[in-house]
């Protein structure tokens, strides 16, 4: 295995490094002009909240959605606007995580009480099986169609995938045969994951599809948990730093960039676009609250200050975006929990024209990680009953 190097970002070099994107020496981690953004709320499919995972280019939003039952269910917006949100046929529970350009869907079912790893094609769904054990989960799908995810094995380990037209690669063979994750998957076939190095201890990695894992570092701390890769092969995720913290990060080329938090102790980082923008959320100052960000320039940005005044919302969780700038995730909008659909609609403004004040990145801060962020660094996106548990 080869390993990254691991550097907690000062702001004196972290504007080093800006100047160095910039002039080109490094792949390119800015996306350009800040755009404003509309925000859309998608609804339910009849319970009391939703949030969206997966987003592509042509604006179509995966989910899952609370159900009257109070079941949790898989959803797809197809992007048109107004248009309402379409359960995805199935078993009763389930969620979809990723849809790539083709509207293939990927995601988890669950079926007799054991979790599959499910693509939804053309209206149907198909159970893809498992490493040999009995569950597994679909986490991300790039345009070829490949799916990653975890799967328990034979012998009862969960263990990183990669499943293409029937074939199975096991993933997590490379990662010593320890329990692993994979969360996501670029064109190129690279994928992002996660694996235990240690009783407690994790390591996000990159696996190039030929068999060769490459392990990133941390920021300082004893984990690091990579959720998304992009084109260029720029991966985020989540690391601890030195004083025990959770905090976004982007690698590339070898190099950890710690992204800073919203003013909060953590913040975590789940989608990166073509582009280099990244999402995730953060708690704000106090540690009670969280919302989701746009990394981008150099910045971080809370994505409720980048909405119009009097909006009715607040962004909590943000989990993928688009070649085209669009989120989605989870939000209140006017009292309702909500799965939502950010549209760019100011292209080159002027951070000056923003009515909110901006908050950048501050530095990390100290003390140990809480159980909350211990929980949101696991495999497991589902906020309420559903994990994908090791």
């Amino acid at each position: 295995m080869r390993t990254q190097l691991s550097i907690a970002v000062s702001p004196v070099l972290r504007l080093c490094l800006l100047a160095l994107l910039l002039a080109g020496a490094l792949q390119p981690l800015i996306a350009g002009p800040i755009l404003l953004y509309e925000a859309a709320a998608l609804g339910t499919l009849g319970g009391s909240g939703s949030t969206g995972f997966g987003i592509n280019d042509s604006g179509a939003v995966v989910g899952a959605s609370d159900l009257p039952s109070g079941a949790e269910a898989a959803f797809l917006h197809d992007g048109m606007g107004a248009a309402a949100l379409a359960g995805l046929p199935g078993a009763t529970e389930s969620a979809a995580r990723a849809i790539n350009n083709s509207g293939s869907v990927a995601g988890t079912s669950y079926a007799g009480g054991q979790a599959q790893a499910t693509i939804w094609t053309n209206g149907e769904a198909t159970a893809l099986g498992s490493l040999g054990g009995g569950e597994s989960y679909g986490t991300a799908i790039n345009g070829a169609g490949q799916i990653v995810g975890s799967s328990t094995t034979a012998g009862g380990q969960g263990h990183a995938f990669l499943y293409d037209n029937g074939q199975w690669t096991d993933i997590g063979a490379g990662w010593n045969g320890a329990w692993s994750a994979s969360h996501g998957v670029n064109d190129t076939g690279q994928v992002a994951g996660y694996g235990e190095t240690s009783p407690g201890a994790f390591q996000g990695f990159i696996w190039d599809g030929s068999g060769s894992i490459t392990t990133l570092g941390t920021l300082g701390g004893s984990n690091s948990y990579a959720f998304s890769v992009n084109n260029a092969g720029a991966a985020v995720g989540h690391a601890s730093t030195a004083a025990g913290y959770l905090h976004a990060f982007v690698s590339i080329n070898g190099l950890m960039i710690d992204l800073g938090t919203l003013g909060g102790d953590s913040s975590f980082a789940y989608g990166i676009n073509d582009s280099g923008s990244v999402v995730g959320h953060s708690w704000l100052p106090g540690n009670t609250t969280l919302h989701a960000f746009l990394y981008s320039g150099g910045v971080m940005y809370d994505l409720n200050d980048l909405l119009a005044d009097g909006s009715g919302w607040v962004l909590r969780e943000a989990y993928g975006i688009n070649s085209n700038g669009q989120i989605t995730g989870n939000g209140i909008f006017q009292g309702q929990e909500t799965a939502f659909r950010l549209d760019p609609v100011a292209a080159g403004a002027s951070l000056l024209s923003l009515q909110a004040p901006m908050t950048a990145t501050p530095e990390p801060g100290t003390g140990p990680i809480g159980l909350l962020g211990l929980a949101m660094a696991g495999i497991g996106l589902w906020r309420r009953k559903k994990s994908q548990a090791r």
